[in-house]
């Protein structure tokens, strides 16, 4: 799809050559931007945070789109023109990462998909029961740190305001916060148990995912609101930063559970 028209491959190999790199072209653009554009920058992180994937680059692209299309040479020629003004790493636009924007978004945790994907009957060894656990709890160790960091820094700790965001910079509230280290708890409560309840475990896996969409969402509007250079220096110097680690660690931490959790012998 390119400019709203869809080219069949016979179509497409029928235009005549400028079209067809016009084309391609014109597909990168829809598809990618410059970083500068939404990504905030942090000189002290190593340049651009690609908070949405990237850097990517026009080269693996339009290869990876065109190739069975369109030859070598020409995809190189489309290549040429689209880093013909130096920049050679690219963010993916906004609209090209879904018609909902919710593709960057953290998978929510769905327990009926869980056990139909389960392993079978044949329990994992005690050993890997074990291993999977310390990795999961050294995960879980790690995620109530960030959050207990940022309840610190944020000052979420000692208020005697309600529940809620501190201020604009913060990608979590007080309340959510706290709701986050009472779901790791009762994972930690769960770990400790022969038989852990599947539901109960399933429904803190849920919780955290539903704050890793949440932060998603927060750093996704937060790129888009970077129009100029002030907001850009508010946004990396604080809730930024803070919201890509944290959403990094929910990440591995859930996925970390669920590890552990399938390794078991099932049903139980």
């Amino acid at each position: 799809m390119i400019d709203e028209f869809e080219y069949s491959p016979s179509a497409f190999r029928k235009l005549p050559r400028s079209k067809k790199i016009e084309l391609m072209v014109r597909w990168f653009h829809e598809h990618f931007e410059d970083p500068a554009v939404r990504l905030p920058y942090e000189s002290a992180e190593g340049g651009y945070q690609w908070i949405w994937g990237g850097p990517y680059s026009a080269d693996e692209e339009i290869q990876s789109e065109f190739s069975d299309v369109a030859s070598f040479e020409l995809m190189q020629e489309a290549v040429d023109q689209v880093q013909s003004d130096g920049l050679f790493d690219w963010a993916p636009v906004a609209d090209s990462q879904s018609d909902d924007d919710t593709s960057f978004e953290p998978s929510a945790f769905d327990l009926d998909d869980f056990t139909r994907t389960r392993r079978g009957p044949a329990p994992a060894s005690k050993e890997d029961l074990d291993r999977l656990k310390s990795a999961m709890l050294a995960e879980l160790a790690e995620l109530k740190e960030q959050l207990q960091l940022g309840l610190h820094d944020y000052g979420m700790i000692g208020h005697n305001q309600p529940p809620g965001p501190i201020d604009d910079s913060s990608p979590v509230s007080a309340q959510d916060a706290q709701q986050a280290l009472n779901a790791i708890a009762v994972i930690e409560a769960e770990a400790e148990k022969a038989e852990p309840t599947v539901t109960t475990v399933g429904a803190s896996v849920g919780s955290l995912r539903r704050m890793a969409t949440s932060i998603a969402v927060w750093l996704r509007d937060r790129g888009n609101a970077q129009i100029d250079a002030a907001v850009t220096v508010v946004l990396v110097s604080g809730g930024a930063l803070y919201g890509q680690r944290l959403l990094a660690l929910l990440n591995t931490a859930t996925d970390a559970v669920l590890a552990w959790l399938q390794a078991f012998p099932w049903p139980f």
